[in-house]
C-alpha cells in the first residue's frame, strides 16, 4: 500500500466524521501538568455501561461488527498484508440524508448511525479493518483519531484468545499508522482499552485498537530527556532477569518496576529500536496474548486494562505497558499532594508468580 493512496483515502472520509470544536487544553500553572477539556467526550456513544458490567451486544449490533463507521481506510488480510479494497456501502448515502438537518450534536450522528443498513464487507477474509474515529474526542486538526476493528467473527472474543494472525494484523496496522505520521512529522500513539466491562474505558464491547496521531507529547520529551542522561531505561528494566515473566525471540514482558497499578507489565524488543516498522508483528502479537493470559491467571477474570504503547524517535526504545484497572490503587491525600504513587504489590514478587502461573 502507497503512503499517498492512504493520505487520499483519509482526506476523502473525514468528512464523515464529526468533529465539534470542544477541545481545549489547560496548563496548570502550578505543575505544569496538561489537562484536556473535551465536553464532547461525555455525550459519545457508548455500549457498556456501569450498571452492565460484562454485558455485550451482539455481534450484528455492534458499530463496529456491523461497518456502521467512517469509510475504511485499508484492511489487513489474514497473510499480514494491507489492502486497499472499494467498499460496497460508505456513510455518503447516509449522510446525504442528513442534508438540511441540524447537526451541530453528537445525538444526531448516532441516530444516524442506528438508521443505517448492515455493512456489506469484502468476501476476501480479513484480520484487521482502520477507519477514522467517528466522533474524535482527544483530538483537533492536524491530528488525526482512526480506530482498528478486527473481523465480526472475533466479535465475542477477548484478546487472549484471538488467533495470533489477528493480534499480529493490530500491530501492522500500527505499523502503517505510524508511517503515516512520520510523514507528517507527528507522533502515532496506539492503545488498547480492553476488558469489556464496567470501567473497562471502551464504548464499543468488540475487541480493538485506536491510534491517535498527534503532536510529541509532553510524557514523550520527559523521556527523551531522561534517556539522553541516564541512558536507555527500558533497557536496563529488560536486563533484569528477576523482573522478567515471559521472553520470545525478540520480546520480553517484565514485571513493571515501577508501576503504576498494581501487576503492571512492560512490553519491550530485546533490540533498542526506536519505530515499530523494525519490529515483528507475530512477536509483538504474541506477547501481548501472553500478558493478558497471565494476568488472568492471576486474578480469574479479565480485567479491564489499558495498554498503552510508545514508538517513535523521541521514545528510542518502543515499549508498551500493560496496566490492569484496579480498586487497589486510587490515590489518597497524600500522593494526591506529592504525585507519589501507591501500590500494595512488589514487582518481584508479582514477576515470581506469574512466571509460575505461565509454566
Amino acid at each position: 500500500m502507497e503512503l499517498a493512496d492512504l493520505k487520499r483515502r483519509i482526506k476523502a472520509s473525514q468528512f464523515q466524521q464529526f468533529k465539534p470544536k470542544s477541545l481545549f487544553r489547560v496548563e496548570d500553572p502550578i505543575t505544569g501538568r496538561i489537562v484536556l477539556v473535551s465536553p464532547n467526550r461525555e455525550t459519545r456513544h457508548a455500549e457498556i455501561h456501569r450498571e452492565d458490567a460484562g454485558t455485550t451486544r451482539k455481534r450484528e449490533d455492534c458499530y463496529y461488527c456491523s461497518g456502521k463507521t467512517p469509510s475504511t481506510l485499508f484492511y489487513v488480510d489474514n497473510n499480514n498484508k494491507l489492502k486497499l479494497l472499494e467498499e460496497t456501502r460508505s456513510m455518503e448515502t447516509a449522510l446525504a440524508s442528513l442534508k438540511g438537518k441540524d447537526k451541530s450534536k453528537v445525538s444526531t450522528y448516532y441516530k444516524m448511525l442506528e438508521n443505517m443498513p448492515s455493512h456489506t464487507f469484502p468476501k476476501e477474509r480479513w484480520a484487521a479493518r482502520t477507519f477514522l474515529n467517528l466522533v474524535p474526542s482527544l483530538t483537533d486538526d492536524p491530528e488525526l483519531s482512526l480506530v482498528i476493528s478486527i473481523s465480526p467473527a472475533d466479535h465475542y472474543r477477548h484478546m487472549h484468545q484471538l488467533p495470533k494472525r489477528v493480534v499480529s494484523a493490530i500491530v501492522v496496522s500500527w505499523q502503517a499508522i505510524e508511517k503515516l505520521a512520520s510523514s507528517n512529522r507527528l507522533v502515532a500513539v496506539p492503545f488498547i482499552n480492553g476488558g469489556k466491562r464496567a470501567g473497562a474505558g471502551q464504548s464499543v464491547s468488540c475487541f480493538h485498537s485506536q491510534v491517535y496521531i498527534t503532536k510529541t507529547p509532553l510524557l514523550y520529551k520527559q523521556i527523551a530527556r531522561r534517556r539522553k542522561k541516564h541512558g536507555c531505561g527500558v533497557c536496563s528494566i529488560l536486563r533484569s532477569r528477576s523482573l522478567t515473566v515471559y521472553t520470545n525471540r525478540e520480546f520480553k514482558v517484565m514485571a513493571h518496576p515501577a508501576p503504576v497499578r498494581n501487576h503492571s507489565l512492560l512490553i519491550a524488543p530485546r533490540q533498542c529500536v526506536p519505530q515499530l516498522e523494525t519490529i515483528d508483528p507475530d512477536a509483538f502479537a504474541d506477547a501481548l496474548k501472553v500478558s493478558l493470559r497471565a494476568i488472568k491467571s492471576l486474578t480469574g477474570v479479565v480485567p479491564g486494562y489499558n495498554v498503552a504503547v510508545r514508538c517513535g524517535k523521541s521514545i528510542g526504545h518502543i515499549h508498551a505497558e500493560f496496566v490492569p484497572k484496579t480498586e487497589t490503587n486510587t490515590p489518597a491525600g497524600f500522593e494526591e499532594a506529592t504525585g507519589l504513587t501507591l501500590v500494595t504489590e512488589a514487582p518481584l514478587k508479582v514477576s515470581k508468580l506469574l512466571r509460575k502461573l505461565l509454566s
